[in-house]
């Protein structure tokens, strides 16, 4: 596993986490333009431009609740804008664009939850890619093993422990989150009935699979309270997600505004 796979000149590289997000990126916006909820809702120049100015958000996002949870790490104000070394956060990145568009989405006259469902099909996709990636450069890695299936990293420019066994955690999450892919796209779009439903659902899988996750991964830290180890923040984040998300799918199924491609076939 390389975390940098091709050096082009000073701090520009192609790294593998980035490259592993690009593919996500263009495996999303590929499927999302030719799914028949996109023509109902969005025109196609209208969703490029939003998937474009979501990922400036997502990546702000994201690199802020990295900085909040790992202020510590970092040695000058200059590192914390060094996106290349790495420190992203999904959760934030997710928040970040729940932020934003549904102003946004107001602002050019698009309907904001079918987007969002249609966003949620395919986000867990684009997750599981990038998730390939956080492999690759040795980043979420998990805790010493002994399993079989155990990973050891001897990049010295990778994140991870070297010459340890350690979880594949960044394997797990991204075979989860194919899985989920996989059922929503071949299943559980024929069944929501509801705008907003299938948002709600995904993110539940994500606040949930974040805090599981996380009893298994080792580059995290936990709050403590008297020398006990409680849950670490992105689990609370994870959390909180989960509960309000259940609620939201139960708002978005008593209201129950019909989806798009309902509405052009009523």
């Amino acid at each position: 596993m390389k975390r940098e796979l091709l050096h082009i000149w000073g701090p520009f590289s192609i790294y593998s986490y980035g490259l592993a997000m690009a593919i996500g990126v263009l495996a999303f916006m590929w499927l999302a333009l030719r799914h028949p909820w996109r023509a109902a809702i969005i025109s196609k120049e209208k969703f490029i431009e939003t998937v474009c100015i979501s990922l400036i958000v997502g990546l702000a996002g994201a690199r802020l609740l990295f900085i909040i949870n790992s202020l510590h790490k970092f040695d000058s104000f200059g590192e914390l804008f060094s996106l290349w070394s790495g420190g992203l956060s999904v959760l934030g990145g997710i928040i970040a664009i729940l932020a934003f568009l549904p102003w946004y989405l107001k602002k050019i006259k698009v309907p904001v939850f079918p987007l969002l469902d249609l966003a949620a099909l395919f986000a867990p996709l684009l997750h599981a890619i990038a998730r390939l990636g956080c492999f690759m450069a040795g980043c979420c890695y998990g805790q010493i093993t002994n399993v079989p299936w155990a990973v050891i990293y001897t990049d010295t420019q990778t994140e991870a422990p070297l010459h340890v066994p350690l979880h594949p955690t960044q394997l797990y999450t991204s075979a989860l989150l194919f899985i989920t892919f996989l059922f929503f796209y071949f299943v559980l779009q024929k069944k929501v009935r509801c705008s907003g439903q299938l948002l709600m659902i995904y993110l539940m899988v994500e606040g949930f699979l974040r805090f599981s996750m996380d009893f298994v991964r080792a580059d995290i830290e936990y709050f403590t309270f008297d020398s006990a180890h409680l849950f670490s923040a992105h689990q609370w984040i994870g959390l909180l997600m989960c509960l309000g998300s259940f609620i939201g799918f139960v708002i978005a199924s008593k209201r129950c505004n019909p989806l798009p491609v309902q509405q052009t076939q009523a």
